[in-house]
């Protein structure tokens, strides 16, 4: 897929020609943005950076890692997506401190503090108004970044007007509605990340749930573990991106997650399961 990915940012052809609704939108700053056979480009970041922590398990040879990874990195840069290379920044942290197992507890506690800290000031900013309701940008990828802190603002709105929030069913379409020198944008229509979606389905306890998920990965055995650097890295990209909105990324995050917490519990037949994968794949790359 990363190949594949390079392939279409060079050639400036998409592989399934033709057959993209709104293609338009797959383009930024006069490139396109490879998507492959994924649902959207950013959906094939997000599985191009979960790839990343399990190349020194599957593949044996130095050499042939370090070539993945050159892969992977050009594949996630063919998309255009700034936020998958946030994540890849954040799993090559998290790689180096694995290694160091005296920093590992520390610094799980300091990304802790840091999560809860960071969730807490953005909260209150938002909830002080900070966060405009209307858009400003007069260039498409301006906007799209400004957005992000326009869909935060409703769904802090939204905690207090709804505060188990509208239901399975999603926002109304026409209940929040941001200005933009483009036009009207309907919030229901571009929820843009998991949290605020969990937000405006359930309110308050989507949004514990959801933060609670976060903390509960942020573990020193869990972070060790491929699955659960894998887990981390699928739900952090929930801050920019819809997970369950997308069929592929909805079924790995969970499948994920299921591994990771699983693996904890030696007794039960998926953490054994999972524990004799993990120790075949250990003895291969060794």
């Amino acid at each position: 897929m990363g190949l594949l990915a390079i392939f279409e940012r060079l050639t400036a052809n998409f592989l399934v020609a033709g057959t993209y609704e709104n293609a338009d939108r797959l383009v930024r700053d006069g490139s396109i943005r490879s998507i492959v056979f994924a649902e959207h480009p950013l959906v094939l970041s997000v599985l191009l950076v979960c790839a990343m922590p399990f190349v020194s398990q599957a593949l044996p040879w130095h050499w042939l890692r370090f070539a993945a990874y050159v892969v992977i990195v050009a594949s996630v840069l063919s998309t255009n997506s700034r936020g998958a290379l946030v994540l890849l920044a954040t799993w090559a942290l998290l790689r180096i401190t694995v290694r160091f197992s005296a920093l590992r507890t520390g610094f799980t506690r300091v990304l802790k503090v840091t999560v809860g800290l960071g969730a807490a000031v953005a909260f209150y900013a938002l909830l002080l108004g900070s966060g405009s309701e209307q858009l400003e940008s007069s260039t498409a990828v301006d906007a799209s970044a400004e957005y992000r802190s326009t869909l935060y603002s409703f769904a802090v709105r939204s905690l207090f007007e709804q505060p188990f929030g509208w239901g399975i069913s999603g926002l109304p379409e026409g209940t929040y509605l941001a200005a933009s020198l483009f036009g009207p944008l309907d919030v229901a229509k571009t929820v843009d990340s998991e949290l605020a979606l969990t937000v405006f389905d359930f309110g308050w306890i989507g949004l514990v749930t959801f933060l609670a998920l976060g903390f509960g990965l942020v573990q020193p055995q869990r972070l060790a573990s491929t699955y659960g650097q894998a887990a981390f890295l699928v739900t952090a990209s929930g801050l920019y991106l819809a997970l369950h909105a997308w069929v592929g990324l909805g079924t790995l995050w969970w499948l994920l997650i299921g591994l990771t917490f699983g693996a904890q519990h030696t007794k039960s037949p998926s953490g054994r399961l999972v524990q004799i994968h993990s120790k075949k794949l250990q003895t291969r790359s060794l």
